[in-house]
């Protein structure tokens, strides 16, 4: 049976990697050597993702609040406790990445308000 790994289990791999392969000083590109995106180059990429996946899609063990979207474009809920308190649909003008800090700034409202 093959284990599945989780987004952030396969980013912290991926991010363990590339920060062995900038230390070894490895010469390996990822793209065309006349750009030159090497582990270097991906692994602060790689790190943010990271840290946006931990934050915005997993709830942390100090706080039972979170963010899931809801697989329609745009669309979230807010969840307290593992129940939903908001639904949010953004307008879409934001990327994806700019929508989620939005909401976790939300959030972060909910936790002063408790």
């Amino acid at each position: 049976m093959t284990r599945k790994l989780t987004t952030a289990e396969g980013l912290e791999i991926l991010a363990l990697w590339l920060e062995d392969n900038v230390n070894c000083e490895s010469d390996l590109c990822f793209d065309d050597p006349e750009i030159g995106t090497d582990s270097e180059m991906l692994l602060p990429c790689v790190q943010a993702a990271l840290k946006l996946v931990k934050a915005t899609m997993t709830t942390q063990p100090e706080s039972a609040l979170c963010i899931r979207a809801q697989g329609d474009a745009n669309s979230y809920v807010l969840l307290k406790e593992q129940n939903w308190f908001a639904h949010v649909l953004m307008n879409g003008e934001m990327t994806v990445q700019q929508q989620e800090m939005h909401l976790k700034s939300m959030i972060a409202g909910v936790r002063n308000e408790d």
